[in-house]
């Protein structure tokens, strides 16, 4: 009887064993995951932090069309004096009209500069929504990511629960052994 105690308590000793196995798997599993959302989320980060780096870019050239238009206001009060040179000084009017011309091809110049910069800050503004379109996917994924560990959390927990109510099972009906053993043995 004593030896019969003794193989249930083993055996009882290795389903504890293979219980606190399995859980341990389960736990490395849901650390796995939290794991791989963490690296989402540092992918997340460094595309944000290349979105703001883009910002810093459109800043620079909105700050190079605003200085090119300084000097082209610069070069519109200057073509203004030449034509008030111009009124006073009738003698020099052929010699002043080819420095305004000169003059007004430099503001085209200026102009299609100013162009060429818009063009590069639309051209900017397409890779800032097209980072921001990578970005949404990622945050999708990361929501799916998110959904899983919440599904492998309910799984967990609702195989703790059967593991739980089979322990239960099992000692109530070991319990029951013994006391018909020692019940037995009395009589």
């Amino acid at each position: 009887m004593e030896n019969e105690m003794m193989q249930i308590l083993h055996k009882m000793n290795e389903k504890m064993d293979n219980l606190e196995k399995n859980m341990n798997e389960r736990f490395e599993e849901v650390n796995t995951r939290f794991e791989e959302v963490n690296t989402s989320f540092e992918e997340v980060n460094s595309s944000f932090e290349e979105v703001n780096s883009s910002f810093e870019e459109v800043n620079t050239s909105f700050e190079e069309v605003n200085a090119s238009f300084e000097e082209v206001n610069t070069r519109f009060e200057e073509v203004n004096t030449r034509f008030e040179e111009v009124n006073t000084r009738f003698e020099e009017v052929n010699t002043r009209f080819e420095e305004v011309n000169t003059r007004f091809e430099e503001v085209n110049t200026r102009f299609e500069e100013v162009n060429t910069r818009f063009e590069e800050v639309n051209t900017q503004f397409s890779e800032v929504n097209t980072r921001f379109d990578k970005v949404e996917g990622k945050l999708d994924k990361i929501e799916a990511k998110l959904d899983g560990v919440g599904e492998q959390f309910e799984l967990h927990t609702e195989s703790r629960m059967n593991d739980f109510d089979f322990i239960s099972d099992k000692v109530f009906k070991l319990e029951k052994d013994v006391y018909t053993l020692i019940k037995n043995s009395n009589n």
